[in-house]
């Protein structure tokens, strides 16, 4: 692991003469070795683990990637717009004050090879895949009074305690917005399958062995 970590070093501070290893095409995009190590860094870090650069987590990070490349793709063609690096710092603020400060949070990306800019990157990532989903997928679902009610009586009732049932108006809303947050990943789940199929995705052995 600490080889790994360190690998992730190495190759930002090296000269530009140093090529990394390609690990994954996607159509006439690239995924190098190093973005997929930087990728289990960065997921290890939001969910407070050290990384793990295992065979399974490698292909698990290049998929992630692969999804983002296809995404990326999707939005220039359609001009989808981006989040805002204001929005990215906002959300780097919480995640500042989420793992207890500034100190605690350069000491935490250290030990994970990382560098502020790479959770930058990774936030802003993540804000503009949700906006590409509202944008993309929102707008053509629909959420029923009945599929809210459905889901009230299904999934809401039986958590309740007796004699604590929360009233259907209290939480109406937040059902119809979660059925239509779960709608919109099932068409996104989707699109990506189609987007797979109709894409040349060439994994390189070579990077996944043992």
């Amino acid at each position: 692991m600490l080889r790994a970590i360190w690998l992730i070093g190495c190759v930002l501070a090296a000269p530009a003469a140093v090529v990394d290893r390609i690990a994954v095409t996607v159509g006439n995009q690239v995924i190098t070795e190093t973005e997929i190590l930087r990728e289990i860094a960065i997921s290890a870090f939001l969910n407070g683990e050290k990384p793990s650069f295992t065979v399974e987590n490698k292909r698990k990070a290049a998929d992630q990637l692969v999804e983002q490349k296809l995404v990326h793709k999707e939005m220039e063609m359609g001009r989808y717009p981006e989040a805002t690096d204001e929005q990215a710092k906002e959300l780097l603020a919480e995640t500042r004050k989420n793992v207890g400060g500034e100190q605690e949070l350069q000491r935490k990306l250290a030990a994970n090879g990382l560098t502020q800019d790479d959770l930058e990157k990774h936030l802003l990532w993540q804000l503009t895949l949700v906006r590409f989903i509202d944008l993309r997928f929102r707008p053509a679902i629909q959420v029923t009074a009945q599929d809210v009610l459905d889901y009230y009586r299904k999934e809401v009732v039986p958590q309740q305690k007796p004699g604590q049932r929360v009233p259907f108006v209290d939480v109406r809303e937040q059902i119809q917005q979660t059925l239509s947050a779960q709608r919109a990943d099932q068409q996104l789940d989707e699109w990506l399958k189609h987007a797979k199929t109709a894409t040349r995705i060439d994994y390189k052995k070579e990077v996944f062995l043992p």
